[in-house]
């Protein structure tokens, strides 16, 4: 959370911060308190020096202002991810995030909109984790763990299926 504080979550949905003070409820903000009764905590992320991520089960995530603890992002169905059940969330170096969901992988870069990988080509089952390590992206599915790596030469190729069709009678 920052240099004197480490915040975490429970499993009945409450954020507290653990510091010099004590451990302290987060956020005396309502709608932090209301979006995390109503949707199932996952995993938390720090963002960077101003905000966290938060992810859910039923309502996608949230990047939370640390200083006032209110949400300043809702990313979610409504504002264009795939789906709104989240199973990982991670930071790349280019300070993207990407959120693993049923559907697959996005991406979304602050100064961007949604970016969707899905499915992601190669990637087999149903993602459950993304982590990075360096500047490997690394994602466990149910079928195996993958290495991501970026795209350089991309050709498009239009091929045209013609099938026969059978017409009459037996």
């Amino acid at each position: 959370f920052n240099a004197y504080n480490i915040i975490f979550g429970t499993d009945d949905n409450k954020l507290y911060l653990f510091g010099k003070n004590g451990i302290n409820q987060f956020s005396k903000n309502t709608q932090v308190r209301s979006f995390l009764q109503e949707n199932i905590l996952r995993n938390g992320l720090d963002f960077n020096q101003e905000y966290f991520v938060l992810s859910t089960l039923t309502g996608g995530c949230v990047i939370i202002d640390k200083k006032y603890g209110k949400i300043k992002f809702h990313i979610n169905y409504m504002s264009g991810l795939a789906d709104d059940e989240i199973n990982a969330v991670a930071l790349d170096r280019f300070n993207s995030l990407w959120i693993s969901h049923e559907d697959g992988l996005s991406s979304l870069n602050p100064d961007e909109q949604i970016r969707d990988f899905s499915p992601y080509p190669g990637i087999y089952g149903n993602i459950n984790d993304v982590t990075l390590k360096g500047d490997n992206l690394f994602v466990a599915s149910d079928d195996g763990i993958y290495r991501l790596e970026e795209l350089t030469d991309v050709k498009e190729k239009e091929i045209i299926v013609k099938e026969k069709a059978k017409y009459g009678y037996k």
